[in-house]
């Protein structure tokens, strides 16, 4: 057991996560230190193991707590009929785009670090298979009653959607032009736009 569980064991393991999503605001996972994020959390380093192999392996656990909170809204968004309709979606999509500080580290975090390590590519290809699947679930529902035209399979353009999405958001949220957060809000914009432009045919 580690040398601080008792009554209160759960809030280490949190405090490791919290304070590894600190750090990313601001720096990447490959430069984070395990002292920096003993001293950040104020822990041992022996409570960190005890919870985590790895650094990756901690941030493949906070990773999976932000995905929980982050999409669920995204499938409600595209499961709602209301708010996809064309003239509300490209404003819809662009606003669940506008991520907090912290957020946004480590959605970065998580783009740059998939390809790398097993457990991260599995939390994060879940998350993408569920957006997917949400996309795909509100284009068959629309093609059906005739609000969105036929054409690519459904499964297709709903990946394609997604992925684009991820792409395109981490080009901008890492730009290390001096515009970079007018860019960011342009290419939410466009974003939200690409997705009904492609799922309804028009703008």
């Amino acid at each position: 057991m580690p040398p601080e569980v008792g009554s209160s064991e759960g809030v280490f393991r949190q405090e490791i996560l919290d304070a590894i999503a600190r750090l990313l605001v601001d720096d990447t996972l490959d430069r984070v230190r395990i002292t920096t994020v003993l001293r950040t959390a104020n822990v041992s380093r022996g409570t960190f193991y005890f919870y985590y192999a790895s650094k990756e392996d901690a941030f493949a656990a906070l990773l999976d707590q932000v995905y929980a909170r982050m999409v669920p809204p995204f499938e409600q968004l595209f499961a709602d009929s209301a708010a996809r309709r064309p003239a509300v979606l490209a404003k819809s999509v662009a606003a669940w785009l506008t991520f907090g500080a912290v957020e946004s580290g480590v959605l970065r975090t998580a783009v740059e670090e998939w390809p790398r390590h097993a457990g991260i590519r599995e939390v994060h290809l879940a998350a993408q298979r569920r957006m997917t699947g949400a996309v795909k679930r509100a284009l068959d529902t629309d093609r059906r009653e005739g609000i969105a035209p036929p054409g690519i399979a459904s499964s297709t353009l709903a990946s394609a959607l997604v992925w684009t999405m991820e792409r395109a958001w981490y080009e901008a949220a890492t730009s290390r032009q001096g515009t970079a957060v007018a860019d960011l809000d342009a290419v939410t914009e466009a974003l939200g736009a690409t997705f009904v432009a492609a799922m309804y045919g028009r703008p």
